[in-house]
């Protein structure tokens, strides 16, 4: 299966120009419009205000029922080469009719009381609109903003966080206002209305604009990678010079991205650190009323705080990484998740209610980090082409580590409950948080070892080579050998290994030969 980018002719591509008649497009207006389309996934995010009035409804019992929404991992999987292939403007439009068709669905059901149409209806329409409408603004917006990725993809993944606070607390107002079939009827229709009409404001940046910025994934420009472009006489060819140049990386399909061993620790880490997102703050509410026996009220208001902070990490986070570098980022931030995890389980055992609320809100600063950060550290490693699929691949990953880490939390905590360990008993939540951390630890060992500039994602095994890794500024590998198994590379050393590596590879690394 091949590579089938979105082709524009050269009168849509002059057409972009304009937004409307003969109003020039200004980039700065996906800003905006990238909040409006991720705000209107909070209904989808924020399904759990609706549980109780469709259990109500439908059951009559407010606890009955229960309605999952998990179907999203599926069409992420999906979404990005749909949207490779089709652009954002079609994108958003599918992902708007298809998210109103799940809700005129819901009200279906609920006016039927048929649950069935809302396990299948709702849900599989619902995760189709999610995963499209979720990567479309993301993936544009870094394209449009190749010099701001960081801030680009904060932005985008926090207006998710913003639409989960003002829907969540929009819900029950309308239902009280309309019933609980209008409401779907209405939010429906709203989303379909501006999500349309949105559409049309998305575009493609012109062919010319794309990567033209510098990388700054660990810090540093990639092209400074230590690599010298240098003019060598060829031992092959007579009377010729060989001009030694970086390899492309835009030359990356998207399955070389995502069978490579750089993508793999890229999702290593983002999963460690994001996994517990599910897990943890479905809990959050429970745990602040089990074990420091507050009301649901306050639970509720950690919860939204919480939410708060989530947004606040999403925005600042992916802002930082443009200063720190992405790679420093996921090891402040897996770092910074590792100490408040094993920090709340002593302030749980001492039943320290202030500490750890204050560690709860600094861990949502981190996981929330990790979202704002991802998209624009794909798309330096992998390129703008291949951002949706991967970043796709990525977001279905963590749904799937969501979903079998939330079983294996439930029966940790079930097995604990069933020994006659009380709901306040700090053991049933610190044993969970224990194998968390272990998973924090390990992504933050991935994340020192992901090779992020061109030298050293490219750079050439020896025989027998069990182990390379760049400290300090010098390559490090470990041989399979009896005699110096370790071995710190020179500069001398790595340069001609590089410089030989260019030249034995010269079609596949994009050589140019010149004539002397």
């Amino acid at each position: 299966m091949k590579d089938q980018p979105y082709q524009r002719s050269e009168k849509q591509i002059e057409n972009d120009k304009f937004l409307i008649f003969n109003i020039p497009f200004n980039r700065w207006i996906l800003f905006p419009c990238a909040f409006l389309v991720q705000s209107s996934l909070g209904s989808i995010n924020s399904w759990s205000v609706f549980n109780k009035p469709i259990d109500s409804y439908i059951y009559g019992d407010q606890n009955k029922g229960r309605v999952p929404n998990g179907m999203d991992a599926i069409f992420f999987l999906l979404a990005g080469p749909f949207l490779e292939r089709n652009g954002p403007t079609k994108g958003i439009i599918v992902g708007g009719i298809c998210l109103a068709i799940g809700h005129y669905l819901a009200a279906i059901a609920v006016n039927t009381k048929q649950i069935l149409i809302l396990y299948f209806g709702y849900s599989f329409f619902s995760a189709v609109g999610n995963a499209i409408i979720y990567l479309s603004p993301i993936s544009t917006l870094i394209k449009w903003f190749p010099d701001n990725r960081g801030l680009a993809s904060g932005v985008a993944v926090c207006s998710v966080s913003a639409g989960n606070i003002l829907i969540a607390q929009a819900v029950l107002p309308m239902v009280h206002a309309f019933g609980l079939i209008y409401t779907f009827i209405v939010l429906g229709s709203v989303f379909r209305g501006v999500l349309l009409a949105l559409s049309l404001v998305y575009r493609l940046p012109p062919p010319c604009d794309k990567e033209k910025a510098p990388e700054v994934i660990d810090s540093i420009d990639i092209k400074s990678s230590g690599s010298e472009l240098k003019t060598v006489k060829s031992e092959t060819l007579q009377n010729e010079e060989i001009v030694l140049k970086e390899p492309n990386p835009s030359n990356v399909s998207f399955f070389q991205a995502l069978f490579s061993n750089e993508f793999r620790m890229i999702l290593i880490i983002f999963v460690a650190n994001e996994m517990s997102e599910h897990i943890f703050n479905s809990h959050l509410s429970n745990m602040v009323q089990d074990i420091y026996g507050k009301n649901p009220k306050t639970a509720t208001m950690v919860v939204t705080i919480n939410a708060a902070f989530n947004l606040f990490g999403r925005c600042f986070i992916g802002f930082l990484s443009e200063r720190i570098g992405r790679k420093r980022t996921f090891n402040l931030l897996l770092s910074l998740s590792l100490v408040c995890f094993l920090t709340m389980t002593h302030f749980i055992n001492n039943g320290n209610y202030n500490g750890f609320i204050a560690f709860t809100w600094i861990y949502s600063i981190s996981y929330g980090g990790g979202f704002g950060t991802l998209p624009a550290f794909l798309s330096e490693i992998f390129r703008n082409k291949n951002i949706a699929p991967t970043h796709g691949v990525c977001m279905a990953t963590w749904n799937l580590s969501g979903l079998i880490g939330g079983f294996v939390f439930t029966g940790i905590y079930d097995s604990l409950r069933d020994k006659g360990h009380s709901i306040s008993d700090p053991i049933l939540y610190n044993t969970n948080l224990y194998w968390l951390s272990a998973i924090v630890a390990f992504g933050l060992v991935v994340s020192f070892l992901i090779p992020v500039t061109v030298r050293d994602r490219k750079y050439p095994a020896v025989p027998k080579q069990i182990l390379k890794k760049r400290l300090f500024g010098r390559i490090i590998r470990v041989i399979k050998r009896k005699r110096n198994p370790i071995e710190i590379v020179s500069k001398e050393k790595e340069n001609e290994e590089w410089n030989n590596y260019f030249i034995q590879h010269n079609e596949t690394l994009n050589v140019s030969i010149k004539a002397k």
